[in-house]
């Protein structure tokens, strides 16, 4: 396998030649088609090096639109992801979808290697390479690319907040460096049990080198014929491996667990035909820390329990799965996905940003008709839409491990395996990752523009009369604390709104309760009770078998009522439920944020204007500056997350999907895990419902109490069941439960914004010290005004740098 496959018109092999000569000189394998003549061994070839080939570059001209070949590997290559398309023709027009990717201009190119648009060629050749690896040589890859470049950037920019003395700047740069360095991803594994779940992640993590093998040899996750998740699994790197079990009882210790015991314990399985159940109902979860490259390049991975293994555990997964950056749900090949598989994949669709689907091919089945078939019937997919477009990928995972453990890349390749990797690294790296990095790139830019604003400031001052900065810095300080004392009423507005949500939680949660015990006859009215079709399995029901029955009865309504508080705790604020019931009261949190926010930049503007306006050539006349606005991106990040920047520029109501559903979405996820999982199991005891049918039984005969015996028996239990539902409406701990979950989001979010408003103000008070002593010395000030010009230079360039890696970004993407 080449790592680059080149596409080209026979006329055109001048410059084909030229691309593939420089892509070889960086040390990439290029597979050329010069030494071959036509045939239909050439046709062979040629189809097997584009479909394998790690990155494809199609040479674009008007011969080349006209070939169906070209156009054909193009196809292929776009399909596959890797399609590296390049122009070495002017003026040329390309047809869909080939117009929708960035192609770069190598038509004026004379074969240096300095040339930029071949160094460009030659980033994005590497960056497609590196993808063609393992997942974790991918990841590692991509790092070193795009970080790279922003180490000399941060490095100019803290060194310019040291020499102006501003060490809450100066702590913000390194707080947004360090972002760089942490888990950046979360893969979420869902299925059912024994689909191969823990197998598949074994394989992408692949080989830990220098480890014991009495540690384990498979991996760091148990493989075995019985079920092997029993409580959710969190892995993360770490180079000394381990294993520790979280308690459910947050007051209690982590318990270290040796990989022995926890691949032997920490699984499903009988023991005198019991299952140890008892053993995980006092463990959360489990986390373990593993030196694998994957697990080193930010990504981490969470193994869930099988779905529908327990309801509680079910509900766990459904709530974190939201949080995710991609959710890889596996099936078996056989039997391949049953009902409730399917429901939950409709959930993981809905809830997590992009959902994978994984076909484990058992004992070496291969896809056939049959099983398309069936995969394309039950998923959903149209005929004109191929698996990989769907985002659905046949892998044998037994197969696929146990290449990747023997390094044997050919028996990888062959298990499908590689193919997933590639296409889940694409995700990762061109949406996930590049994402993050742009987050990054605007705090970063930010920074510089405080600085470059601190230093207007300052210069300012320098060339101003003592007797006049003096007169500015009181009033300036006078302005801070008036930017102080909207701080805390930032934190009134936001204990009004916790109060707020708090009575609509309660208020969606009452009313939930309420609808689902009045509609809870019609929720069943379509369902069967198992095994009560026939006369006989109805009289068995009048007589000996009634509790086996009437526990069926109640199992249904149950579900039902799990049912209709999952809907309300997971649907979206569109939409009737929980999220919808608290997107008022995010509306109006972020408008009044927004307008205390733009009060403080009011006052920091007027700082600023001071300031500069002690001296005459300070550019003050656009009344514009970087500061600008930064209140309401610091409120809006620290209460809303990321996209909480957009307060400073709209108003809630525009982005309630978007920002405020963030946070709604982190008090639903948690409500969803405790109030569904633990609240709504209300297991009625059949016996009750047992003696009413009895009742029947014995005034009618027993003929006539099997007669219409399932409707009664259903409308029995919800008149038994009704009751005890309607009393959790009013149960203090369920609703304290409710409020807990709200109070404690609210409590993050003013604590982080009051922390984040502090460091500004703090910064301001940093410059307005700064002023007073660089120009308390007018001695010193020639050399002062030395230091900002060169500080300004530095500023100047990382800003400059900051944008282009911005620019190359988007070229890529």
């Amino acid at each position: 396998m080449a790592d680059v496959f080149i596409s080209y018109k026979r006329e055109d092999r001048p410059a084909a030649m030229r691309i593939a000569n420089a892509i070889s000189r960086q040390g990439y394998s290029v597979w050329f088609d010069a030494e071959l003549t036509s045939g239909s061994g050439w046709i062979a070839e040629v189809d097997k090096q584009v479909r394998t080939a790690r990155c494809v570059i199609v040479c674009w001209s008007s011969a080349a639109l006209k070939s169906d070949s070209v156009l054909g590997e193009a196809k292929i290559a776009a399909e596959r992801g890797v399609l590296t398309p390049v122009f070495i023709e002017d003026g040329l027009k390309l047809p869909p979808p080939f117009n929708m990717l960035h192609t770069e201009g190598l038509s004026h190119w004379s074969g240096e290697d300095s040339d930029p648009a071949i160094r460009r060629l030659v980033d994005r050749v590497g960056a497609k390479v590196a993808i063609g690896g393992s997942l974790g040589e991918a990841m590692l890859a991509a790092r070193r690319a795009r970080e790279g470049k922003l180490v000399a950037v941060f490095a100019m920019l803290e060194s310019a907040a040291r020499d102006l003395a501003l060490d809450e700047i100066k702590a913000a740069i390194e707080t947004t460096r360090k972002r760089l360095g942490e888990s950046l991803f979360k893969l979420f594994v869902v299925g059912r049990m024994k689909t191969g779940k823990s197998t598949v992640i074994n394989a992408l993590l692949g080989r830990a080198e220098g480890l014991d093998k009495s540690i384990t040899e498979e991996g760091p996750l148990p493989v075995n014929d019985l079920p092997c998740t029993a409580v959710l699994t969190r892995l993360r790197y770490a180079q000394n491996p381990y294993v520790e079990a979280l308690p459910k009882d947050v007051k209690q210790k982590r318990e270290k667990w040796s990989f022995k015991d926890y691949h032997r314990r920490a699984r499903i399985r009988d023991e005198n035909g019991k299952k140890n159940e008892e053993l995980f109902d006092k463990i959360a979860e489990f986390e373990v820390g593993w030196p694998t490259e994957l697990l080193r390049s930010g990504v981490s991975i969470v193994d869930s329990p099988g779905v529908s293994e327990r309801p509680e555990r079910t509900a766990y997964t459904k709530a974190e799965v939201q949080h995710a950056d991609a959710a890889i749900v596996v099936y078996r090949s056989e039997p391949f996905a049953g009902e409730d598989e399917i429901e939950f994949d409709r959930h993981v669709t809905q809830f997590a940003p992009r959902r994978f689907v994984l076909v484990n091919m058992r004992d070496g089945r291969k896809l056939d008709p049959g099983l398309a078939g069936e995969a394309r019937d039950k998923l959903g997919i149209p005929d004109n839409v191929s698996f990989e477009q769907a985002g659905v990928y046949f892998v044998d995972n037994l197969a696929g491990l146990r290449g990747r453990l023997r390094g044997d890349e050919q028996t990888v390749e062959a298990s499908g395996l590689r193919a997933f990797e590639q296409r889940l690294a694409r995700f990762l790296i061109d949406e996930r990752y590049d994402a993050q990095i742009r987050t990054v790139l605007a705090d970063t830019a930010r920074h510089a523009g405080t600085l470059l604003d601190k230093i207007e400031t300052q210069h300012a001052a320098l060339t101003a009369d003592k007797k006049k900065v003096d007169v500015e810095l009181k009033a300036c300080r006078k302005l801070l604390d008036e930017v102080a004392h909207r701080r805390k009423r930032i934190g009134d507005v936001i204990d009004g709104a916790q109060r707020e949500a708090k009575s609509a939680a309660v208020l969606s949660f009452q009313n939930m309760v309420y609808s689902t015990a009045d509609n809870l006859h019609g929720m069943i009215a379509e369902e069967r009770i198992e095994g009560l079709q026939g006369f006989w399995a109805t009289l068995g029901a009048a007589t000996l078998q009634g509790e086996k029955f009437a526990k069926r009865a109640v199992d249904l309504l149950n579900s039902a009522v799990r049912r209709s508080a999952e809907t309300w705790s997971t649907n979206p604020p569109d939409k009737p439920g929980l999220a919808q019931d608290l997107a008022p009261t995010f509306e109006r949190l972020g408008d009044n944020l927004r307008h205390e926010a733009q009060e403080i930049d009011e006052k920091l503007k007027e700082v600023r204007l001071r300031l500069t306006s002690l001296s005459v050539s300070a550019d003050v006349a656009s009344g514009r500056s970087p500061i600008e606005f930064v209140a309401a991106h610091v409120i809006g990040v620290a209460v809303f997350g990321p996209l909480g920047s957009a307060l400073a520029t709209g108003g809630m109501r525009a982005v309630v999907g978007g920002v405020a559903g963030l946070a709604i979405g982190a008090i639903v996820a948690k409500i969803a895990v405790v109030v569904v999982a633990a609240a709504f199991h209300v297991v009625l005891a059949p016996a009750i419902v047992v003696g009413l049918i009895w009742a029947t039984v014995v005034g009618g005969g027993v003929a006539a109490a099997a007669e219409g015996i399932e409707e009664r028996l259903k409308a029995k239990a919800v008149e038994k069941y009704t009751p005890t539902l309607r009393e959790m409406a009013s149960a203090r701990k369920h609703l304290s439960t409710v409020e807990a979950s709200v109070a404690e989001w609210f409590f993050h979010a003013k604590s982080r914004v009051d922390a984040e408003l502090g460091k500004l103000i703090e910064s301001e008070r940093e410059n307005l010290s700064r002023i007073e002593a660089l120009s308390s010395d007018q001695r010193r000030r020639e050399s002062n005004l030395e230091m900002l010009t060169h500080v300004r230079q530095t500023v100047t360039e990382a800003s400059a740098a900051t944008k282009a890696i911005e620019v190359s970004l988007s070229a890529a993407s």
